[in-house]
């Protein structure tokens, strides 16, 4: 226990708690968190700990052991709060307490926030500036001045993203050096400025580091503690269960291909779009890249060798993806339907998507969580009241 020290450490996030923050010290174990960090774990972290997953148990009167704090009021339509410390705040922290922190673990939520943060400061810039550069050439230096800006916070988030994917690597019991990986795409880009055989190795040595990345960024924590430090979440939400991804994705592509009615939660929606978009990913940039190679290589060679079999083995992974895309389109606006029944609202929200932001709309609706309780689409996939 820490609650005896001047500046006791947080068990959750592994960070000081300075004096003059504000903190939650466990009326049960006695240890002293960060406000962000309590509410984000839904009350205390230590294992067998009672006081673990409180918030979740009650959420009604303020115990008194708050320091300067309080629960914020439940919705009146009966949904679960969407906590803005997972993605500001918790960003916020990494680009300041953790900055250059290789030391400690971070669970697989602090990781995905985290990039989805980075993801929309540096695509969001780029993209207006596409946007200015199709307007026309009068636009080229306003369009420049947001493809900098994109850069700019590409630059800064790299080390940052380097420390936190060293830290999820020590989660699940690794060593940090795999965290140089992420420093093999910019480098073998370089190589592929001089042209030939260097651009398809530069293809297949990016998405090699991208998919070894992509893995480990989705195994769940090792249990208990370990040489790198306390777990970071509560031991019985510390599992990864196959079901979330391959007997789930199995199963909404066989008993739920075209089932309409009912509800599904985030977890079933977000995992069988998550296998969606490895394969298809993995599908489209293998057929790129050997067809692109390919193409430039054979030209090259001037039409002799093996690299008119690389084209077709590019144009066989492309036919391949436009197949899966087919195959995948009747269950993804099934699941999409029983999301926003979920939420209490009707499939027809769906057309959302054939007006402009729509797409954004409903992005933001399958990241709401499950109406409490029965509605007129069914019960609730979670089981709660």
């Amino acid at each position: 226990m820490n609650f005896d020290s001047e500046n006791p450490t947080c068990p959750a996030c592994g960070i000081s708690v300075e004096a003059d923050e504000v903190k939650i010290v466990c009326p049960s174990c006695k240890e002293t968190f960060h406000e962000d960090c309590w509410q984000e774990n839904k009350g205390c972290s230590t294992y067998l700990c009672d006081q673990v997953n409180i918030l979740k148990r009650q959420r009604t009167n303020v115990p008194p052991y708050f320091d300067q704090t309080h629960l914020p009021d439940e919705p009146k339509n009966g949904n679960k709060y969407f906590d803005a410390n997972t993605l500001g705040i918790r960003w916020r922290d990494i680009m300041t307490k953790k900055y250059c922190l290789i030391k400690g673990r971070a669970r697989r939520k602090e990781l995905w926030m985290f990039f989805c943060v980075n993801f929309l400061l540096i695509i969001i810039p780029m993209l207006i500036g596409g946007c200015f550069i199709a307007a026309g050439e009068e636009m080229t230096e306003v369009s420049g001045l947001f493809v900098l800006v994109g850069l700019f916070f590409s630059l800064v988030t790299f080390l940052p993203t380097i420390c936190l994917f060293g830290r999820r690597l020590h989660d699940i019991g690794c060593s940090a050096w795999p965290a140089l990986l992420m420093f093999v795409p910019p480098l073998s880009g370089l190589l592929a400025l001089m042209g030939g055989l260097f651009v398809l190795i530069d293809g297949l040595f990016t998405l090699a580091s991208g998919l070894f990345m992509l893995i480990i960024s989705l195994i769940g924590s090792q249990e208990g503690d370990n040489q790198y430090g306390p777990n970071p979440i509560p031991e019985q939400e510390n599992y990864f269960d196959a079901n979330m991804l391959g007997i789930r994705w199995r199963d909404i592509m066989t008993q739920k291909y075209r089932l309409e009615k009912g509800r599904a939660r985030r977890k079933e929606f977000w995992m069988f779009n998550l296998i969606n978009f490895l394969i298809s990913s993995f599908l489209f940039i293998t057929a790129l890249i050997l067809m692109t190679t390919g193409a430039a290589l054979d030209n090259a060679s001037g039409g002799e060798g093996i690299w008119r079999l690389v084209i077709v083995t590019g144009g066989l992974c492309m036919f391949a993806y436009i197949i899966f895309l087919c195959l995948i389109l009747l269950p993804s606006i099934n699941i999409m339907a029983r999301r926003l029944h979920d939420l209490g609202l009707s499939s027809l929200f769906i057309l959302l998507i054939l007006i402009p932001c729509g797409a954004v709309i409903l992005f933001l609706l399958c990241c709401l969580d499950s109406q409490s309780g029965n509605n007129q689409y069914g019960p609730n996939p979670k089981g709660i009241d």
